[in-house]
């Protein structure tokens, strides 16, 4: 073993048979599981080591399927040792009192020399002046439909502050009232919004897109990266159709997301592992938004062909558009097409 595998050590304390962790947060790291559920990391020679390798962009890979939570903390100091966030967590994961009872996993990195762990805060949107944070995902898996919380942890200094907001965290939590974490910029100001196509972030998505479902709008929206070239040449496209869509058009908003920055909340279930990403999301596919798959030809013309077929009245609303500008231009047919 390299000098380097030894600084990259995650803790893994088992609650019961819940934790079953096929990956982890290094290239190769020492995993430490507890054999029996009374053990704790201080002074514990029953404890078994296992060397495992990993894909560090598929974090959690559970052996087996079970529907038990998984909690990671996250800390910035590889000098835990017998630290009261430490004591905490050894006596939260073995108290049968604490809401760990539910047989949750708990898993404790502190590998900040680690270059994976850097890798693990922007993939999961931490910010390091955070930490130490804990973060629970429902299930053990990344990607679910409940999305993943956050607790923030640097307000405290004493053990028993540790325990007593993390059991609190886990009562919001199991009682429906803890949100889901969504990374998310700042809501613009309506002075910095584009006139044609509105700017979307996490903590604006619900308002801008899915409350207004019930008015009968539907939202074209173009997931994208700011270093993205293709993405950059889908930007005049999308201005083009809400051009020609018309400022009295009130069936089809045109908008964007910078998915580096921002997060879709979980119940809508798009990917945007890949853009550009063009959806729409109607009153009929709210939470499994349509995806545009004809990326080779992402014009003006044939994604509003796709968008007919799946609004009501956008069609009619089109045609008197293109009536009225062919009047206006003199046959020009309004626009041109990019």
């Amino acid at each position: 073993l390299g000098g380097s595998t030894w600084n990259c050590e995650m803790h893994c304390l088992r609650v019961g048979d819940a934790l079953q962790l096929g990956t982890a947060i290094c290239l190769s790291v020492a995993i430490v599981l507890a054999d029996e559920p009374g053990q704790v990391l201080d002074d514990a020679p029953g404890m078994q080591t296992q060397l495992l390798d990993f894909d560090p962009f598929q974090v959690f890979k559970p052996l087996t399927e079970f529907k038990e939570d998984l909690i990671v903390v996250l800390h910035p100091s590889r000098a835990l040792g017998r630290t009261p966030l430490m004591a905490a967590l050894n006596k939260f994961a073995v108290d049968p009192e604490t809401r760990l009872s539910r047989k949750r996993g708990l898993v404790v990195s502190h590998c900040r020399q680690c270059y994976w762990f850097e890798q693990v805060l922007r993939r999961w949107h931490v910010d390091e002046s955070r930490l130490p944070v804990a973060v629970l995902f429902p299930h053990s898996h990344e990607e679910t439909e409940e999305g993943r919380f956050l607790l923030d942890m640097n307000q405290w200094s004493t053990a028993e502050e540790f325990q007593t907001g993390l059991d609190s965290f886990l009562q919001r939590y199991d009682a429906g009232k803890e949100h889901h974490f969504v990374h998310s910029q700042p809501i613009p100001s309506e002075d910095e919004q584009d006139d044609f196509v509105r700017e979307l972030v996490g903590d604006s998505f619900q308002s801008e897109v899915l409350e207004r479902l019930a008015l009968n709008i539907s939202t074209l929206v173009l997931f994208y990266r700011p270093w993205c070239g293709w993405c950059r040449q889908v930007h005049p496209v999308f201005k083009a159709i809400a051009r020609k869509l018309g400022a009295k058009n009130t069936l089809l908003r045109v908008a964007k997301m910078d998915v580096d920055q921002n997060e879709v909340i979980p119940e809508v279930h798009v990917n945007v592992h890949s853009v550009p990403a063009i959806y729409l999301v109607t009153p009929e596919h709210k939470f499994e938004p349509l995806f545009f798959t004809d990326g080779s030809h992402r014009t003006v013309e044939r994604i509003l062909s796709w968008c007919r077929e799946h609004v009501v009245g956008l069609g009619a609303l089109l045609d008197s558009n293109q009536t009225q500008s062919t009047g206006e231009t003199g046959g020009l047919g309004g626009l041109d097409d990019l």
